[in-house]
């Protein structure tokens, strides 16, 4: 996550400070390639240095604007990534309660990730709870 140029920014803003001044702002959803993305929803992401998709779950989205003049604004989206739950092809698919319980439950397997909006490449996945397991579905 260090590596992130995204991160030296961020970090600073998300933990209140920094000598620049910028306009922060939270936002709750945003409509991605006319797909509504929200803050709690899941999605399989993608993307430069991820190119192998995994479950991940969208946990901010922030927009931030300089004070200098003439700046333009920047949205981000901040995505927590599930590498343990690879997926493969583009069909549903089920993760049983011992994956869940190693791969999401567990923090220390989580991969936090600061992507612009532009950058963003991802697939929008409904959740099902089945017995013992959940179900991911694509829209």
């Amino acid at each position: 996550m260090e590596d992130d140029p995204a991160y030296p920014v961020l970090k600073v803003l998300l933990e209140g400070g920094g000598s620049e001044l910028f306009w922060f702002e939270e936002v709750i959803s945003v409509k991605v390639h006319h797909v509504a993305v929200a803050v709690g929803c899941f999605v399989s992401h993608w993307g430069e240095g991820y190119e192998q998709p995994c479950l991940s779950l969208v946990t901010r989205i922030v927009k931030l604007q300089s004070e200098e003049e003439g700046c333009d604004e920047s949205l981000w989206i901040i995505i927590t990534r599930f590498p343990g739950v690879p997926i493969i092809g583009a069909g549903q698919f089920r993760v049983s309660g011992d994956v869940w319980k190693s791969c999401v439950a567990d923090e220390r397997a989580h991969v936090i990730v600061f992507t612009q909006f532009e950058d963003f490449k991802f697939s929008l996945l409904h959740q099902f709870t089945v017995k013992g397991a959940y179900i991911f579905i694509p829209l």
